[in-house]
């Protein structure tokens, strides 16, 4: 990336002229210097580089670092008084965006950019409709995903869901440079709010479904907030794919009437989904559109994935994709972390990242879909700072569906993870389930798959495919729920 952008360049007065425009500014220098790169990461900076301080953790220290290893100006909404340039805003994120738009010149984009957003089913979305442009263009386009992410010349995982502008517009000039087709990314409510998406213009935009979920201090502070996030999204896209089965569509749809719609579900849509059949190795269904049928295959269990599949069946037919390229690629299609079953063991585990009631129910029904009465035993435990109502919702869930739960550890943030257990052990024993708490998460799932019968049913859910956890501010080295089920069963197999 560095040797692609190091031909731009942005002065001090541009930079300031831009953010005079929006009344951001409180105070500045004079400085007649240019900046060759932007960086709000003190590890990623180079000579001539206009730091951004931001972030509710950020620490003064990280400027120095980043002054250390050559930035010359810094934005901020502190004055910290060092020996460079500054310029003092009374919002730094959006100031961030604005010189960022600016300093990658997304405006001149010729790549084609596909948003997608829900409360579940974002990060299966994108990879479908990653797989089928793939195999479309015959080359590798740019996709930014929880589970993984290409940037256009290199794979690599962000922090966020949805990476930081910054991130976001180098993709974008990227893909001018290299003549890349297309940008695909998931988008966060958190996006919207924090201006990670601010000036973006989506050619499409999906919405999967919403739900009551991320509510906390750390993300929004009441479900209307998290709607309007999810629909301001959706206004800056020129053609919109929604699911119309969700509690919420009405609400949705309602401020988006002057906008292109495009509608599926099971009836009364624009792409109507039938005759989902579920096979040993994979999911069957048609797709009826203006009296057409189109007969698909996913290996992915589980009606949601029908659904994020048809979702991407319609951005394809949006982007003239032949349909036997999107045939061949859905067929393709496996995500880590989501829905990943081990069938060479006494009894089916699945591993899956869902972490709120919905996502959850979703997979409890697929497993008794797929694997009949069987006892469905839980391993799980819940977010402590976000997702505030995880903790009853979980619980009830568990509560109402597993004959047994064993509770551990996830991301319990600043709060003791013994807490969050008794928490959700409070929904479990109102439906009379049996569970014990074991905090080790390693253990947790060694102790359930040891305990394993043949009626069984073994879920852990929560972590997907991540490989930390976050404890007390800080992001833990964690083996990982995929890799500890690998080791388990393969060790097992072996004897």
């Amino acid at each position: 990336i560095k040797k692609l952008i190091r031909v731009i360049k942005l002065n001090f007065k541009e930079a300031l002229e831009l953010l005079d425009k929006e009344e951001l500014i409180i105070s500045n220098d004079k400085d007649n210097s240019s900046f060759s790169y932007l960086s709000y990461n003190s590890k990623d900076v180079n000579v001539d580089t206009l730091f951004i301080c931001k972030g509710k953790n950020f620490k003064e220290e990280y400027l120095d670092e980043a002054i250390e290893k050559g930035a010359t100006a810094y934005i901020s909404e502190i004055d910290y008084n060092k020996n460079i340039s500054k310029i003092i805003v009374k919002d730094i994120r959006k100031a961030m965006a604005i010189i960022s738009n600016y300093f990658y010149d997304i405006k001149d984009k010729k790549c084609k950019i596909i948003g997608v957003t829900g409360t579940s089913g974002k990060t299966t979305t994108v990879n479908f409709i990653k797989d089928i442009v793939n195999n479309h263009t015959k080359s590798k386009n740019i996709y930014l995903s929880t589970v993984s992410s290409y940037n256009g010349l290199k794979e690599m995982k962000y922090k966020n869901t949805t990476p930081e502008i910054i991130d976001i517009d180098r993709c974008i000039k990227n893909a001018n440079t290299l003549s890349i087709s297309y940008i695909i990314m998931e988008v966060s409510s958190q996006a919207v709010k924090l201006d990670r998406i601010y000036g973006i213009d989506f050619d499409i935009g999906v919405l999967t479904n919403i739900d009551n979920d991320h509510i906390s201090e750390m993300e929004h502070k009441d479900f209307n907030e998290y709607l309007k996030c999810k629909i301001d999204f959706l206004r800056r896209c020129k053609t919109i794919i929604i699911c119309k089965d969700f509690p919420y569509y009405e609400e949705v749809i309602k401020e988006l009437l002057d906008k292109r719609i495009i509608t599926y579900g099971e009836k009364d849509a624009d792409y109507i989904i039938k005759e989902i059949k579920k096979e040993k190795t994979y999911t069957s269904f048609n797709i009826v559109n203006n009296n057409t049928i189109g007969n698909y295959t996913i290996t992915m269990k589980g009606k949601f994935n029908v659904y994020n599949a048809t979702a991407s069946i319609i951005v394809a037919n949006i982007l003239g994709i032949k349909p036997n390229i999107i045939k061949e690629s859905l067929q393709r299609t496996k995500v880590l972390g989501r829905v990943n079953i081990f069938e060479n063991f006494i009894c089916p585990i699945i591993v899956d990242y869902a972490h709120n009631k919905k996502s959850l129910i979703s997979l409890v029904e697929m497993v008794k879909e797929y694997y009949g009465n069987r006892n469905i035993k839980m391993v799980f435990g819940s977010t402590g700072d976000r997702g505030i109502n995880r903790i009853d919702e979980l619980g009830e869930v568990a509560g109402i569906y597993a004959s047994y739960v064993y509770l551990t550890t996830d991301d319990p943030g600043p709060k003791e993870v013994l807490d969050i257990c008794f928490d959700i052990a409070k929904n479990i024993k109102k439906h009379e389930t049996n569970y014990e708490i074991i905090i080790d998460r390693k253990a947790a799932i060694e102790k359930a798959l040891s305990e394993a019968t043949k009626e069984d049913a073994i879920l852990i859910i929560g972590k997907g495919d991540e490989t930390y956890q976050k404890i007390k501010g800080v992001s833990e080295y964690y083996e990982g729920d995929i890799n500890i089920v690998n080791s388990y069963v393969n060790n097992l197999n072996r004897k």
